[in-house]
C-alpha cells in the first residue's frame, strides 16, 4: 500500500471524515513530490530541516486556483496535515521520533470578522417571535453561544442536546474526536423553546431526528443557515462580511476577553492542540493594554 493511502486510511482509523482523510493525503502528495525534486527518496531519514523547506516553498508558491498569497489559516492547515502525516510515520515505525512544525500564531483575523457582545445581542434581538425566529435564535446559540464549526451544527441531532446535564453532544468534529460542549443558561432556553414549542411548525411533522429542519421539514444545510444570518446581518445593520464561523470567533474572543483562559478556550472550541488557539492570542494582549 502506497504512503497516501495509507495515510489515508488511518486518517479514518482515528475518526477523521471522508473528506479529510481524502484531502489531507492529496496535500502530502505535494511534499513528496517536492523531496524527489530535492533529490530525497529516503522517508525514513526525515529531518525537520525538509519540513522547513517544503513549507517556505509552499509559502512562497501562492495560492494555485486563484493566485495571490496564502492566508495564515491555509499555511497552518498545511502544517496541521503534514504534523499528522509525521504522526503516523513514527507509529508505523519508519521515523524514530515525532516531528512536528510549529504554527504560525499570527491571525489574520480582522477586527470586521469578529462580532462585540452589543453587535450579538442586536443580532438576537432581531430574530423575532415566529417559529423561523425561534430556530433563528437556536441557530445563533448553536454557533456563537456553544462556538461549534458550521459541519458541526449542520451535524446535530435532537438527541445531541442533553438538557439533563446542559452539554451539547458534538458526536464527530472536524478533527474526528467528539465532544460535550456545556449550554449556559441563555443557550439551553433557547434550545428548550424552539425544539419542544417551534420545531414541529414545519411543513413536515418534524420526526427526524435533526436538530434544524427546513420549512419541508428537510435537514437545514449549511448554505441556507448562512442565508439566515445574512439576513439577519441586514436586518441588524452590522457587516454582511460575517460568516457561521465568525460567531465561533466571536465568542472565543468574548470568552478571552472575560477572563476565560487559552487553555480552556481551547478546550471548549474542540482544538485537538493549543497552537490552533493561538490565532486569539493577540486579543488577550490588546485585552491586557485596556487594564
Amino acid at each position: 500500500m502506497d504512503l497516501e493511502k495509507a495515510y489515508g486510511e488511518w486518517l479514518k482509523c482515528l475518526g477523521y471524515n471522508e473528506k479529510t482523510a481524502t484531502y489531507f493525503p492529496l496535500q502530502v502528495r505535494e511534499f513528496l513530490h517536492w523531496l524527489e525534486g530535492q533529490s530525497f527518496y529516503e522517508i525514513n531519514c526525515l529531518s525537520k530541516k525538509e519540513l522547513l523547506g517544503f513549507m517556505t516553498y509552499f509559502e512562497k508558491r501562492g495560492h494555485q486556483h486563484r493566485g495571490g498569497g496564502l492566508s495564515v489559516a491555509h499555511i497552518n492547515k498545511r502544517r496541521y496535515s503534514l504534523n499528522l502525516l509525521m504522526k503516523y510515520l513514527h507509529e508505523v515505525g519508519v521515523l524514530p521520533h515525532v516531528l512536528r512544525l510549529d504554527y504560525d500564531a499570527k491571525s489574520n483575523l480582522n477586527e470586521r470578522q469578529i462580532l462585540t457582545k452589543g453587535e450579538m445581542k442586536l443580532l438576537y434581538e432581531s430574530c423575532g417571535s415566529s417559529a423561523l425566529g425561534h430556530r433563528d435564535r437556536a441557530m445563533l446559540s448553536v454557533y456563537y453561544g456553544c462556538g461549534l464549526r458550521r459541519s458541526e451544527g449542520v451535524a446535530l441531532r435532537v438527541s445531541d442536546v442533553l438538557f439533563e446535564r446542559n452539554l451539547l453532544h458534538v458526536v464527530k468534529s472536524k478533527n474526528g474526536h467528539g465532544r460535550y460542549v456545556p449550554m449556559v443558561l441563555s443557550v439551553r432556553q433557547d434550545l428548550e423553546r424552539y425544539i419542544y414549542g417551534w420545531r414541529q411548525l414545519v411543513e413536515g411533522d418534524g420526526s427526524k431526528d435533526w436538530l434544524f429542519l427546513s420549512r419541508s421539514g428537510k435537514p437545514l444545510g449549511g448554505n441556507t443557515m448562512l442565508r439566515r444570518l445574512k439576513e439577519l446581518l441586514e436586518q441588524s445593520g452590522l457587516s454582511s462580511g460575517i460568516g457561521l464561523h465568525s460567531l465561533r470567533h466571536s465568542i472565543a474572543t468574548h470568552l478571552l476577553e472575560g477572563g476565560m483562559s487559552l487553555e480552556e478556550v481551547s478546550l471548549f472550541l474542540g482544538h485537538r492542540e493549543l497552537n490552533s488557539s493561538q490565532l486569539y492570542t493577540h486579543i488577550k494582549r490588546r485585552t491586557w493594554k485596556k487594564h
